[in-house]
């Protein structure tokens, strides 16, 4: 039932308890905004028409200059890539999804990546950063009793109520393997994930709320 959080690096996991954070974010997001409009006009501009409530909560550019896209829809986007992706519909109510583009000079865009991520339940996205492997982390909060699990999972299964959760998916990779590594972290309570932070050596780092707290807290 217990394993390694992240396999090779640890995982920390740190308690946000401060009601401010959300703040913090939204003066993030703005400052990003107003900076993109200084750079001059738009250079493209792109929907990810699913016909239902879509929430985009992380955007990262990578070493090419692709874009990659994470949050959480209840809509109907279809999977597509090079390799199978992982899963290739919506399971639950509200699933993660990932998504990556390809800009060019000329304004268009192409996308090149597309998976989902969820169970029977309902899935919201907290954080997306890229590795030094280029591997997607992602971090968030599940309701699902059969969210996919792989690799060394410190916790296999649903702990109650709400659970955080840990995800690395590598795009490379095709299908079940590309999930390199997913992990529930909760308890019979609610624990519901604030943050994702990625170091340079592969650490990993979420922080989180909660009403009743795991005795194992660092692995």
């Amino acid at each position: 039932m217990r394993g390694n959080l992240f396999q090779p690096s640890r995982v920390i996991l740190s308690l946000d308890m401060s009601p401010l954070n959300r703040f913090f974010l939204f003066v993030f997001l703005s400052a990003v905004s107003l900076l993109a409009q200084a750079q001059g006009p738009l250079s493209w501009s792109r929907y990810l028409p699913a016909g239902n409530t879509d929430v985009t909560v992380s955007v990262r550019i990578d070493a090419a200059g692709d874009v990659w896209i994470a949050g959480h829809s209840a809509g109907g986007f279809e999977a597509y890539g090079a390799n199978e992706p992982f899963q290739m519909t919506r399971k639950g109510g509200t699933d993660i999804f990932v998504a990556r583009f390809r800009p060019f000079p000329d304004g268009s865009a192409i996308p090149i990546f597309f998976t989902w991520l969820g169970g029977g339940g309902n899935e919201e996205l907290v954080g997306m950063e890229l590795d030094s492997k280029g591997r997607v982390v992602l971090a968030g909060t599940t309701l699902s009793n059969d969210l996919p699990i792989a690799g060394d999972a410190f916790q296999t299964a649903f702990g109650g109520d709400v659970d955080s959760f840990v995800a690395v998916i590598d795009p490379n990779a095709a299908g079940a393997s590309s999930l390199v590594y997913s992990s529930y972290f909760g308890s019979a309570r609610r624990e519901i994930a604030r943050g994702l932070a990625v170091a340079s050596d592969g650490q990993v780092a979420v922080s989180y709320t909660h009403l009743t707290l795991p005795t194992n807290r660092e692995v």
